[in-house]
């Protein structure tokens, strides 16, 4: 059985894989929403879009089942895992 994942977190790990890929430093869920409203690639209607990045990528990386493509370097801060 096929488990479907919702779009917007779909959406969300392509805007934040390309954000890491072209920052020089890791970025908290918070940095990421900010930098992906500005270049116009977040168009979330949710209120919190920065606790569901924070909520995806936490839960992404603390799963064991499976290897994450972030990686949490320090307390909320997150870079890709090459």
């Amino acid at each position: 059985m096929e488990v479907k994942v919702p779009k917007i977190f779909v959406n969300f790990r392509k805007i934040t894989t390309k954000i890491l890929k072209e920052s020089k430093k890791p970025l908290s869920a918070d940095e990421i929403i900010k930098i992906a409203k500005k270049k116009g690639l977040l168009k979330s209607k949710g209120k919190t879009p920065e606790a569901t990045l924070r909520a995806l990528l936490s839960r992404d990386v603390s799963k064991s089942d499976k290897k994450s493509d972030f990686k949490l370097v320090e307390k909320g801060k997150y870079t890709l895992d090459k």
